[in-house]
Protein backbone atom coordinates (compact mmCIF):
# COMPACT_ATOMS: atom_id res chain seq x y z
CA UNK A 1 0.00 0.00 0.00
CA UNK A 2 1.77 3.15 -1.20
CA UNK A 3 -0.24 5.36 1.10
CA UNK A 4 1.13 3.69 4.22
CA UNK A 5 3.99 5.38 6.07
CA UNK A 6 6.61 7.80 4.84
CA UNK A 7 8.55 5.33 2.67
CA UNK A 8 9.77 7.33 -0.31
CA UNK A 9 11.22 4.22 -1.98
CA UNK A 10 7.73 2.80 -2.58
CA UNK A 11 6.64 5.94 -4.45
CA UNK A 12 9.92 6.14 -6.39
CA UNK A 13 9.66 2.47 -7.42
CA UNK A 14 6.14 3.15 -8.66
CA UNK A 15 7.45 6.07 -10.72
CA UNK A 16 10.13 3.84 -12.27
CA UNK A 17 7.43 1.32 -13.20
CA UNK A 18 5.44 4.08 -14.88
CA UNK A 19 8.52 5.19 -16.83
CA UNK A 20 9.11 1.65 -18.13
CA UNK A 21 5.46 1.27 -19.10
CA UNK A 22 5.59 4.57 -20.96
CA UNK A 23 8.71 3.55 -22.91
CA UNK A 24 7.44 0.05 -23.80
CA UNK A 25 7.42 -0.70 -27.55
CA UNK A 26 8.57 2.84 -28.33
CA UNK A 27 11.37 1.71 -30.67
CA UNK A 28 9.14 -0.72 -32.58
CA UNK A 29 6.42 1.92 -32.92
CA UNK A 30 8.91 4.44 -34.31
CA UNK A 31 10.06 1.84 -36.82
CA UNK A 32 6.65 0.91 -38.21
CA UNK A 33 5.44 4.50 -38.39
CA UNK A 34 8.61 5.56 -40.22
CA UNK A 35 7.87 3.07 -43.02
CA UNK A 36 6.55 5.24 -45.84
CA UNK A 37 6.94 3.94 -49.44
CA UNK A 38 3.20 3.62 -50.09
CA UNK A 39 2.38 3.52 -53.81
CA UNK A 40 -1.36 4.15 -53.64
CA UNK A 41 -2.61 7.73 -53.34
CA UNK A 42 -5.39 6.70 -50.97
CA UNK A 43 -2.81 4.97 -48.75
CA UNK A 44 -0.66 8.11 -48.70
CA UNK A 45 -3.65 10.14 -47.47
CA UNK A 46 -4.47 7.58 -44.78
CA UNK A 47 -0.80 7.51 -43.73
CA UNK A 48 -0.84 11.27 -43.10
CA UNK A 49 -3.75 10.78 -40.71
CA UNK A 50 -1.92 7.95 -38.93
CA UNK A 51 1.29 9.98 -38.70
CA UNK A 52 -0.51 12.93 -37.13
CA UNK A 53 -2.13 10.68 -34.54
CA UNK A 54 1.22 9.10 -33.72
CA UNK A 55 2.82 12.54 -33.49
CA UNK A 56 0.12 13.61 -31.01
CA UNK A 57 0.71 10.47 -28.92
CA UNK A 58 4.48 11.08 -28.88
CA UNK A 59 3.95 14.68 -27.75
CA UNK A 60 1.74 13.47 -24.90
CA UNK A 61 4.45 10.96 -24.00
CA UNK A 62 7.15 13.67 -23.92
CA UNK A 63 5.03 15.92 -21.71
CA UNK A 64 4.33 13.08 -19.29
CA UNK A 65 8.03 12.20 -19.09
CA UNK A 66 8.68 15.77 -18.02
CA UNK A 67 5.98 15.53 -15.34
CA UNK A 68 7.42 12.21 -14.16
CA UNK A 69 10.83 13.81 -13.65
CA UNK A 70 9.35 16.75 -11.73
CA UNK A 71 7.30 14.40 -9.57
CA UNK A 72 10.36 12.32 -8.77
CA UNK A 73 12.30 15.43 -7.74
CA UNK A 74 9.39 16.64 -5.61
CA UNK A 75 9.01 13.29 -3.83
CA UNK A 76 12.72 13.21 -3.06
CA UNK A 77 12.45 16.65 -1.47
CA UNK A 78 9.12 16.18 0.32
CA UNK A 79 8.27 14.95 3.82
CA UNK A 80 5.47 12.73 2.48
CA UNK A 81 3.22 13.89 5.32
CA UNK A 82 0.81 16.83 5.60
CA UNK A 83 0.54 19.34 8.43
CA UNK A 84 -2.96 17.99 9.20
CA UNK A 85 -1.58 14.46 9.61
CA UNK A 86 1.05 15.68 12.07
CA UNK A 87 -1.51 17.69 14.03
CA UNK A 88 -3.68 14.57 14.34
CA UNK A 89 -0.69 12.56 15.58
CA UNK A 90 0.10 15.31 18.11
CA UNK A 91 -3.49 15.35 19.37
CA UNK A 92 -3.40 11.59 19.94
CA UNK A 93 -0.17 11.93 21.90
CA UNK A 94 -1.63 14.74 23.98
CA UNK A 95 -4.74 12.69 24.75
CA UNK A 96 -2.58 9.73 25.74
CA UNK A 97 -0.52 11.96 28.04
CA UNK A 98 -3.70 13.32 29.62
CA UNK A 99 -5.00 9.81 30.31
CA UNK A 100 -1.64 8.81 31.79
CA UNK A 101 -1.61 11.81 34.18
CA UNK A 102 -5.21 11.08 35.13
CA UNK A 103 -4.36 7.46 35.88
CA UNK A 104 -1.25 8.44 37.84
CA UNK A 105 -3.48 10.25 40.32
CA UNK A 106 -4.83 6.86 41.39
CA UNK A 107 -1.39 5.29 41.77
CA UNK A 108 1.46 5.61 44.24
CA UNK A 109 5.16 5.04 44.28
CA UNK A 110 7.09 3.76 41.27
CA UNK A 111 3.96 3.05 39.25
CA UNK A 112 2.83 6.66 39.62
CA UNK A 113 6.28 7.98 38.69
CA UNK A 114 6.38 5.76 35.59
CA UNK A 115 3.01 7.03 34.38
CA UNK A 116 4.02 10.67 34.90
CA UNK A 117 7.30 10.07 33.05
CA UNK A 118 5.45 8.52 30.10
CA UNK A 119 3.00 11.45 30.07
CA UNK A 120 5.86 13.98 29.99
CA UNK A 121 7.52 12.14 27.08
CA UNK A 122 4.28 12.05 25.11
CA UNK A 123 3.67 15.75 25.80
CA UNK A 124 7.15 16.62 24.49
CA UNK A 125 6.63 14.45 21.45
CA UNK A 126 3.24 16.10 20.82
CA UNK A 127 4.87 19.55 20.89
CA UNK A 128 7.57 18.32 18.46
CA UNK A 129 4.90 17.03 16.09
CA UNK A 130 3.04 20.33 16.26
CA UNK A 131 6.24 22.27 15.53
CA UNK A 132 6.86 20.04 12.49
CA UNK A 133 3.27 20.61 11.43
CA UNK A 134 3.73 24.38 11.76
CA UNK A 135 6.77 24.31 9.45
CA UNK A 136 4.91 22.25 6.84
CA UNK A 137 1.84 24.49 7.20
CA UNK A 138 4.05 27.49 6.46
CA UNK A 139 5.17 25.89 3.17
CA UNK A 140 1.60 24.88 2.28
CA UNK A 141 0.19 28.34 3.05
CA UNK A 142 2.97 30.04 1.11
CA UNK A 143 2.26 27.88 -1.95
CA UNK A 144 -1.49 28.67 -1.70
CA UNK A 145 -0.78 32.40 -1.22
CA UNK A 146 1.49 32.51 -4.30
CA UNK A 147 -0.95 30.68 -6.61
CA UNK A 148 -3.79 32.92 -5.38
CA UNK A 149 -1.64 36.00 -6.02
CA UNK A 150 -0.98 34.81 -9.60
CA UNK A 151 -4.69 34.25 -10.23
CA UNK A 152 -5.69 37.60 -8.74
CA UNK A 153 -3.05 39.50 -10.72
CA UNK A 154 -4.29 37.98 -13.99
CA UNK A 155 -7.93 38.60 -13.05
CA UNK A 156 -7.16 42.26 -12.32
CA UNK A 157 -5.58 42.59 -15.77
CA UNK A 158 -8.65 41.05 -17.38
CA UNK A 159 -10.96 43.30 -15.39
CA UNK A 160 -8.92 46.29 -16.62
CA UNK A 161 -11.12 49.41 -16.74
CA UNK A 162 -14.29 47.76 -15.43
CA UNK A 163 -15.53 49.36 -12.21
CA UNK A 164 -18.07 48.50 -9.54
CA UNK A 165 -18.33 48.43 -5.78
CA UNK A 166 -17.68 44.68 -5.78
CA UNK A 167 -14.54 45.05 -7.91
CA UNK A 168 -13.25 47.80 -5.62
CA UNK A 169 -13.92 45.60 -2.59
CA UNK A 170 -12.08 42.68 -4.24
CA UNK A 171 -9.03 44.86 -4.95
CA UNK A 172 -9.05 46.05 -1.35
CA UNK A 173 -9.22 42.47 -0.06
CA UNK A 174 -6.28 41.58 -2.30
CA UNK A 175 -4.18 44.38 -0.79
CA UNK A 176 -5.20 43.50 2.79
CA UNK A 177 -4.27 39.85 2.20
CA UNK A 178 -0.76 40.88 1.18
CA UNK A 179 -0.40 42.93 4.38
CA UNK A 180 -1.72 40.08 6.56
CA UNK A 181 0.65 37.56 5.03
CA UNK A 182 3.59 39.89 5.60
CA UNK A 183 2.54 40.22 9.24
CA UNK A 184 2.42 36.43 9.54
CA UNK A 185 5.98 36.17 8.26
CA UNK A 186 7.16 38.63 10.91
CA UNK A 187 5.29 36.69 13.62
CA UNK A 188 6.98 33.44 12.54
CA UNK A 189 10.40 35.07 12.65
CA UNK A 190 9.68 36.30 16.18
CA UNK A 191 8.40 32.88 17.30
CA UNK A 192 11.59 31.21 16.11
CA UNK A 193 13.54 33.28 18.63
CA UNK A 194 11.59 31.91 21.63
CA UNK A 195 13.62 29.55 23.85
CA UNK A 196 11.01 26.91 24.72
CA UNK A 197 9.07 24.67 22.40
CA UNK A 198 5.73 25.54 23.94
CA UNK A 199 6.31 29.30 23.62
CA UNK A 200 7.52 28.89 20.04
CA UNK A 201 4.47 26.81 19.22
CA UNK A 202 2.21 29.57 20.56
CA UNK A 203 3.87 32.18 18.34
CA UNK A 204 3.73 29.95 15.26
CA UNK A 205 0.05 29.21 15.92
CA UNK A 206 -0.70 32.95 15.92
CA UNK A 207 1.24 33.35 12.66
CA UNK A 208 -0.73 30.52 11.06
CA UNK A 209 -4.01 32.19 12.03
CA UNK A 210 -2.86 35.37 10.31
CA UNK A 211 -1.89 33.39 7.18
CA UNK A 212 -5.32 31.77 7.09
CA UNK A 213 -6.88 35.22 7.36
CA UNK A 214 -4.87 36.37 4.35
CA UNK A 215 -5.85 33.28 2.35
CA UNK A 216 -9.52 33.78 3.20
CA UNK A 217 -9.45 37.35 1.90
CA UNK A 218 -7.76 36.19 -1.30
CA UNK A 219 -10.48 33.59 -1.90
CA UNK A 220 -13.20 36.20 -1.44
CA UNK A 221 -11.47 38.52 -3.91
CA UNK A 222 -11.12 35.69 -6.45
CA UNK A 223 -14.82 34.83 -6.17
CA UNK A 224 -15.81 38.45 -6.89
CA UNK A 225 -13.47 38.89 -9.86
CA UNK A 226 -14.48 35.55 -11.37
CA UNK A 227 -18.03 36.87 -11.73
CA UNK A 228 -16.65 39.58 -14.00
CA UNK A 229 -14.39 37.10 -15.87
CA UNK A 230 -16.31 33.78 -15.83
CA UNK A 231 -14.23 32.20 -18.62
CA UNK A 232 -10.97 32.51 -16.68
CA UNK A 233 -9.43 29.16 -15.71
CA UNK A 234 -7.90 29.26 -12.23
CA UNK A 235 -4.40 27.87 -11.91
CA UNK A 236 -4.20 25.00 -9.44
CA UNK A 237 -1.52 23.75 -7.08
CA UNK A 238 0.56 20.81 -8.28
CA UNK A 239 -0.33 17.46 -6.72
CA UNK A 240 3.30 16.59 -5.96
CA UNK A 241 2.76 17.39 -2.27
CA UNK A 242 0.60 14.27 -2.15
CA UNK A 243 2.55 11.43 -3.87
CA UNK A 244 -0.40 9.03 -3.89
CA UNK A 245 -2.58 11.55 -5.72
CA UNK A 246 0.30 12.44 -8.05
CA UNK A 247 0.88 8.81 -9.06
CA UNK A 248 -2.86 8.22 -9.54
CA UNK A 249 -2.93 11.26 -11.82
CA UNK A 250 0.09 9.97 -13.76
CA UNK A 251 -1.57 6.58 -14.22
CA UNK A 252 -4.61 8.31 -15.69
CA UNK A 253 -2.38 10.20 -18.11
CA UNK A 254 -0.70 6.97 -19.21
CA UNK A 255 -4.14 5.52 -19.98
CA UNK A 256 -4.83 8.56 -22.18
CA UNK A 257 -1.53 8.01 -24.00
CA UNK A 258 -2.34 4.32 -24.50
CA UNK A 259 -5.65 5.35 -26.09
CA UNK A 260 -3.84 7.81 -28.37
CA UNK A 261 -1.39 5.06 -29.38
CA UNK A 262 -4.31 2.71 -30.04
CA UNK A 263 -5.94 5.30 -32.30
CA UNK A 264 -2.66 5.75 -34.19
CA UNK A 265 -2.19 1.99 -34.65
CA UNK A 266 -5.77 1.65 -35.89
CA UNK A 267 -5.17 4.38 -38.45
CA UNK A 268 -1.91 2.76 -39.56
CA UNK A 269 -3.60 -0.64 -39.88
CA UNK A 270 -6.23 0.87 -42.16
CA UNK A 271 -3.43 2.40 -44.23
CA UNK A 272 -1.57 -0.91 -44.53
CA UNK A 273 -4.66 -2.97 -45.33
CA UNK A 274 -5.66 -0.47 -47.99
CA UNK A 275 -2.19 -0.61 -49.57
CA UNK A 276 -2.00 -4.40 -49.44
CA UNK A 277 -5.43 -4.90 -50.99
CA UNK A 278 -4.90 -2.52 -53.90
CA UNK A 279 -1.38 -3.75 -54.67
CA UNK A 280 -2.48 -7.36 -54.33
CA UNK A 281 -5.38 -6.79 -56.75
CA UNK A 282 -3.02 -5.33 -59.33
CA UNK A 283 -0.59 -8.23 -59.00
CA UNK A 284 -3.08 -11.10 -59.29
CA UNK A 285 -4.82 -9.46 -62.26
CA UNK A 286 -1.57 -8.90 -64.13
CA UNK A 287 -1.34 -11.20 -67.16
CA UNK A 288 2.39 -11.78 -66.55
CA UNK A 289 1.67 -13.05 -63.06
CA UNK A 290 -1.22 -15.22 -64.26
CA UNK A 291 0.91 -16.94 -66.89
CA UNK A 292 4.04 -17.30 -64.75
CA UNK A 293 5.15 -20.71 -63.47
CA UNK A 294 7.94 -19.24 -61.32
CA UNK A 295 7.76 -21.01 -57.95
CA UNK A 296 9.71 -18.29 -56.17
CA UNK A 297 7.24 -15.72 -57.45
CA UNK A 298 4.33 -17.78 -56.16
CA UNK A 299 6.09 -18.42 -52.84
CA UNK A 300 6.61 -14.70 -52.25
CA UNK A 301 2.95 -14.05 -52.99
CA UNK A 302 1.94 -16.84 -50.58
CA UNK A 303 4.28 -15.43 -47.95
CA UNK A 304 2.65 -12.02 -48.30
CA UNK A 305 -0.82 -13.55 -47.91
CA UNK A 306 0.27 -15.51 -44.83
CA UNK A 307 1.81 -12.44 -43.22
CA UNK A 308 -1.35 -10.46 -43.83
CA UNK A 309 -3.40 -13.30 -42.35
CA UNK A 310 -1.23 -13.16 -39.24
CA UNK A 311 -1.81 -9.40 -39.09
CA UNK A 312 -5.57 -9.91 -39.26
CA UNK A 313 -5.30 -12.52 -36.50
CA UNK A 314 -3.67 -9.90 -34.24
CA UNK A 315 -6.44 -7.47 -35.16
CA UNK A 316 -9.01 -10.11 -34.19
CA UNK A 317 -7.24 -10.66 -30.85
CA UNK A 318 -7.33 -6.92 -30.17
CA UNK A 319 -11.12 -7.08 -30.33
CA UNK A 320 -11.22 -9.22 -27.19
CA UNK A 321 -8.26 -7.69 -25.32
CA UNK A 322 -9.28 -6.35 -21.93
CA UNK A 323 -7.14 -3.21 -21.60
CA UNK A 324 -6.32 -0.33 -23.90
CA UNK A 325 -2.59 -1.07 -23.58
CA UNK A 326 -3.11 -4.69 -24.64
CA UNK A 327 -5.18 -3.60 -27.63
CA UNK A 328 -2.46 -1.13 -28.69
CA UNK A 329 0.27 -3.79 -28.33
CA UNK A 330 -1.66 -6.28 -30.47
CA UNK A 331 -2.38 -3.70 -33.17
CA UNK A 332 1.30 -2.74 -33.19
CA UNK A 333 2.15 -6.39 -33.87
CA UNK A 334 -0.46 -6.35 -36.64
CA UNK A 335 1.21 -3.23 -38.09
CA UNK A 336 4.55 -5.06 -38.19
CA UNK A 337 3.09 -8.07 -40.03
CA UNK A 338 1.21 -5.80 -42.45
CA UNK A 339 4.39 -3.97 -43.42
CA UNK A 340 6.24 -7.26 -43.88
CA UNK A 341 3.36 -8.45 -46.08
CA UNK A 342 3.51 -5.29 -48.21
CA UNK A 343 7.26 -5.73 -48.63
CA UNK A 344 6.87 -9.37 -49.63
CA UNK A 345 4.22 -8.38 -52.15
CA UNK A 346 6.62 -5.79 -53.59
CA UNK A 347 9.32 -8.47 -53.87
CA UNK A 348 6.93 -10.67 -55.82
CA UNK A 349 6.13 -7.81 -58.19
CA UNK A 350 9.81 -7.01 -58.68
CA UNK A 351 10.65 -10.66 -59.31
CA UNK A 352 7.88 -10.84 -61.88
CA UNK A 353 9.73 -8.07 -63.73
CA UNK A 354 13.01 -9.99 -63.47
CA UNK A 355 14.65 -7.58 -61.01
CA UNK A 356 16.16 -10.10 -58.57
CA UNK A 357 18.74 -7.64 -57.22
CA UNK A 358 15.88 -5.44 -55.99
CA UNK A 359 14.25 -8.45 -54.36
CA UNK A 360 17.45 -9.16 -52.40
CA UNK A 361 17.70 -5.55 -51.34
CA UNK A 362 14.18 -5.58 -49.92
CA UNK A 363 14.27 -8.82 -47.94
CA UNK A 364 14.76 -7.16 -44.55
CA UNK A 365 11.56 -7.13 -42.51
CA UNK A 366 10.53 -5.04 -39.50
CA UNK A 367 11.55 -7.70 -36.98
CA UNK A 368 15.00 -8.11 -38.49
CA UNK A 369 15.50 -4.34 -38.50
CA UNK A 370 14.69 -4.03 -34.82
CA UNK A 371 16.97 -6.96 -33.84
CA UNK A 372 19.97 -6.34 -36.13
CA UNK A 373 20.30 -2.58 -36.44
CA UNK A 374 23.94 -2.65 -35.34
CA UNK A 375 24.84 -5.34 -37.92
CA UNK A 376 23.11 -3.36 -40.66
CA UNK A 377 25.10 -0.28 -39.71
CA UNK A 378 28.36 -2.25 -40.19
CA UNK A 379 27.14 -3.67 -43.49
CA UNK A 380 26.21 -0.16 -44.59
CA UNK A 381 29.80 0.95 -43.96
CA UNK A 382 31.48 -1.94 -45.78
CA UNK A 383 29.01 -2.31 -48.64
CA UNK A 384 28.17 1.29 -49.38
CA UNK A 385 28.61 0.99 -53.15
CA UNK A 386 26.37 -2.09 -53.35
CA UNK A 387 23.62 -0.36 -51.35
CA UNK A 388 23.76 2.69 -53.58
CA UNK A 389 23.45 0.45 -56.63
CA UNK A 390 20.49 -1.36 -55.08
CA UNK A 391 18.82 1.94 -54.30
CA UNK A 392 19.25 3.09 -57.88
CA UNK A 393 17.87 -0.23 -59.12
CA UNK A 394 14.88 0.13 -56.81
CA UNK A 395 14.03 3.55 -58.18
CA UNK A 396 14.52 2.27 -61.73
CA UNK A 397 12.24 -0.72 -61.15
CA UNK A 398 9.53 1.44 -59.61
CA UNK A 399 9.52 3.55 -62.77
CA UNK A 400 9.61 0.46 -65.04
CA UNK A 401 6.76 -1.10 -63.06
CA UNK A 402 4.56 1.92 -63.69
CA UNK A 403 5.47 1.94 -67.40
CA UNK A 404 4.92 -1.79 -67.81
CA UNK A 405 1.58 -1.71 -65.99
CA UNK A 406 0.32 1.14 -68.16
CA UNK A 407 1.62 -0.55 -71.33
CA UNK A 408 -0.03 -3.89 -70.61
CA UNK A 409 -3.25 -2.22 -69.51
CA UNK A 410 -3.56 -0.09 -72.64
CA UNK A 411 -2.67 -2.81 -75.20
CA UNK A 412 -4.68 -5.74 -73.97
CA UNK A 413 -8.44 -5.87 -74.05
CA UNK A 414 -8.78 -8.23 -71.07
CA UNK A 415 -6.28 -6.20 -69.11
CA UNK A 416 -8.27 -3.04 -69.86
CA UNK A 417 -11.27 -4.64 -68.21
CA UNK A 418 -9.10 -5.59 -65.27
CA UNK A 419 -7.82 -2.06 -65.02
CA UNK A 420 -11.40 -0.79 -64.99
CA UNK A 421 -12.13 -3.15 -62.09
CA UNK A 422 -9.07 -1.91 -60.25
CA UNK A 423 -10.11 1.68 -60.95
CA UNK A 424 -13.47 0.90 -59.44
CA UNK A 425 -11.78 -0.51 -56.35
CA UNK A 426 -9.49 2.51 -56.10
CA UNK A 427 -12.44 4.85 -56.45
CA UNK A 428 -14.27 3.02 -53.69
CA UNK A 429 -11.16 3.13 -51.53
CA UNK A 430 -10.79 6.83 -52.26
CA UNK A 431 -14.35 7.39 -51.05
CA UNK A 432 -13.59 5.42 -47.93
CA UNK A 433 -10.39 7.40 -47.44
CA UNK A 434 -12.23 10.72 -47.61
CA UNK A 435 -14.74 9.42 -45.10
CA UNK A 436 -11.94 8.26 -42.82
CA UNK A 437 -10.17 11.61 -42.99
CA UNK A 438 -13.35 13.64 -42.51
CA UNK A 439 -14.67 11.55 -39.66
CA UNK A 440 -11.42 10.31 -38.19
CA UNK A 441 -12.06 11.22 -34.57
CA UNK A 442 -15.60 9.81 -34.55
CA UNK A 443 -14.46 6.52 -36.08
CA UNK A 444 -11.69 6.07 -33.55
CA UNK A 445 -14.15 6.76 -30.75
CA UNK A 446 -16.52 4.18 -32.23
CA UNK A 447 -13.74 1.61 -32.44
CA UNK A 448 -12.59 2.22 -28.86
CA UNK A 449 -16.10 2.04 -27.38
CA UNK A 450 -17.00 -1.06 -29.37
CA UNK A 451 -13.80 -2.85 -28.34
CA UNK A 452 -14.62 -2.10 -24.67
CA UNK A 453 -18.04 -3.73 -25.01
CA UNK A 454 -16.53 -6.78 -26.67
CA UNK A 455 -14.08 -7.27 -23.81
CA UNK A 456 -16.89 -7.59 -21.23
CA UNK A 457 -19.34 -9.86 -23.08
CA UNK A 458 -17.89 -13.37 -23.25
CA UNK A 459 -20.77 -14.92 -25.17
CA UNK A 460 -20.60 -12.23 -27.82
CA UNK A 461 -16.83 -12.64 -27.99
CA UNK A 462 -17.17 -16.29 -28.93
CA UNK A 463 -19.59 -15.48 -31.74
CA UNK A 464 -17.51 -12.63 -33.15
CA UNK A 465 -14.37 -14.78 -32.97
CA UNK A 466 -16.07 -17.44 -35.08
CA UNK A 467 -17.29 -14.88 -37.60
CA UNK A 468 -13.88 -13.21 -37.75
CA UNK A 469 -12.21 -16.56 -38.47
CA UNK A 470 -14.69 -17.33 -41.26
CA UNK A 471 -14.40 -13.89 -42.79
CA UNK A 472 -10.62 -13.90 -42.51
CA UNK A 473 -10.36 -17.30 -44.21
CA UNK A 474 -12.64 -16.15 -47.02
CA UNK A 475 -10.70 -12.93 -47.53
CA UNK A 476 -7.41 -14.82 -47.78
CA UNK A 477 -8.53 -17.79 -49.82
CA UNK A 478 -7.75 -18.26 -53.49
CA UNK A 479 -11.40 -18.81 -54.34
CA UNK A 480 -13.65 -16.36 -56.15
CA UNK A 481 -15.03 -14.94 -52.89
CA UNK A 482 -11.58 -13.46 -52.16
CA UNK A 483 -12.27 -10.84 -54.86
CA UNK A 484 -14.41 -8.94 -52.35
CA UNK A 485 -14.98 -5.19 -52.56
CA UNK A 486 -18.12 -4.62 -50.51
CA UNK A 487 -19.95 -6.39 -47.65
CA UNK A 488 -23.70 -6.55 -47.02
CA UNK A 489 -24.12 -7.78 -43.40
CA UNK A 490 -27.14 -10.13 -43.25
CA UNK A 491 -26.50 -11.60 -39.79
CA UNK A 492 -29.49 -11.37 -37.45
CA UNK A 493 -28.57 -10.40 -33.88
CA UNK A 494 -24.98 -10.49 -32.61
CA UNK A 495 -22.44 -10.05 -34.08
CA UNK A 496 -24.10 -8.57 -37.15
CA UNK A 497 -26.44 -6.13 -35.43
CA UNK A 498 -24.31 -5.26 -32.40
CA UNK A 499 -21.30 -3.57 -33.99
CA UNK A 500 -18.72 -6.37 -33.84
CA UNK A 501 -18.64 -7.23 -37.54
CA UNK A 502 -18.69 -3.52 -38.41
CA UNK A 503 -15.68 -2.93 -36.14
CA UNK A 504 -13.70 -5.70 -37.82
CA UNK A 505 -14.60 -4.44 -41.30
CA UNK A 506 -13.48 -0.93 -40.29
CA UNK A 507 -10.16 -2.33 -39.11
CA UNK A 508 -9.46 -4.00 -42.46
CA UNK A 509 -10.79 -0.99 -44.42
CA UNK A 510 -13.50 -2.98 -46.19
CA UNK A 511 -16.67 -0.98 -47.05
CA UNK A 512 -20.04 -2.33 -45.97
CA UNK A 513 -23.75 -1.56 -46.05
CA UNK A 514 -25.45 0.04 -43.07
CA UNK A 515 -24.43 2.09 -40.05
CA UNK A 516 -21.11 1.97 -38.20
CA UNK A 517 -20.17 0.12 -34.99
CA UNK A 518 -21.42 2.74 -32.52
CA UNK A 519 -24.87 3.05 -34.08
CA UNK A 520 -25.13 -0.75 -34.36
CA UNK A 521 -24.72 -1.06 -30.60
CA UNK A 522 -27.88 0.97 -29.93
Amino acid sequence: NLAAGNDKSAFLNELNTLKKELAANSDVADLVFNYNPYLENSSAILKKVANQKYKDAKLMEQNLNSILSKTETAINGSSLVSSADLVNQAEKLSNTAFDQRKESATKIGAEKDALIKQAIENEKLAITKKLEAAIIAQKENKAKFEINTTNLTELQKLTDTKTSDEISQANMLFDEAAINFKQAQNMRAEADSYPSGAAKLGGLSNAEEKENEALSKQQKAISVLLKTNPSYQLKQLDKVDNPSEAITSLNNEILKIAQAQLDACLALSKTNQNEFKLQNDKLIKNSVFKSSNNNQLRDLKTKADNLNSQAKAFIGQSLIAKTTSEKADLLLKANQKEIEAIKSLAESTNLMLGKTDVVDANKTDVTTISKNSSNQANEGTTNNEKQIANQNNTEKVQKETAVLTNSVATNNEDQTKEKADVGKVEKENGTITNTVVANNENQNKENSETLSVLATESSTINSISDEVVKLKNNLNSNSKIADLHYVVPCIHGPPGETGEIQTYLDLISLPYLGCGPEASLI
